[in-house]
């Protein structure tokens, strides 16, 4: 059976939802305070959502919304190795990991935070599933978008 790119669209549209499902469902629900870095991994997620939507609606440049996305998976996987390193010690902590999580977060949180002004260490790991970090995940879910990616747009390109 023939794989089509709709079906490669369709999994990383389906696994982008799910990590983003998680992660949220970690903060919320189990009450894991995340770091400032753990915020910014997020937007790649987000990102590649709305770029993947995008093509289901218009797939006209599928070329240059492939492209979009391996260039986010690469970003993506440079701050998942970032924070892993800090995790393990081998990166210091930088201005990147004490920013203020308020421009990130609604209004009621900021004033929570204001009240408590401690925000989770980059480098303490808050949640562990089967003995590897989120961060940890984050590199090898970041890797195989940035595969399936590239997959896809060699695809393409071999294709025409």
């Amino acid at each position: 059976m023939k794989t089509t790119i709709n079906t490669y669209f369709k999994i990383a549209l389906t696994i982008n939802v799910l990590i983003i499902t998680a992660v949220l469902y970690i903060q919320y629900f189990l009450n894991i305070k995340p770091c400032s870095v753990c915020f910014l991994e997020r937007y790649p997620y987000y990102l590649s959502i709305v770029i993947i939507l995008i093509y289901f609606i218009n797939k006209k440049f599928e070329k240059y919304l492939l492209f979009s996305l391996i260039l986010i998976s690469c970003i993506s996987f440079l701050l998942a190795l970032y924070h892993s390193g800090l995790e393990l010690g081998f990166i210091k902590d930088s201005t990147l990991c004490k920013a203020s999580t308020a421009d990130y977060l609604n209004k009621d949180t900021i004033l929570k935070n204001l009240e408590n002004n401690t925000l989770p260490s980059c480098k303490n790991v808050s949640f562990k599933f089967v003995g590897l970090s989120l961060a940890s995940y984050n590199i090898l879910s970041s890797l195989s978008f940035l595969i399936l990616y590239c997959k896809v747009f060699l695809w393409i390109k071999k294709k025409r």
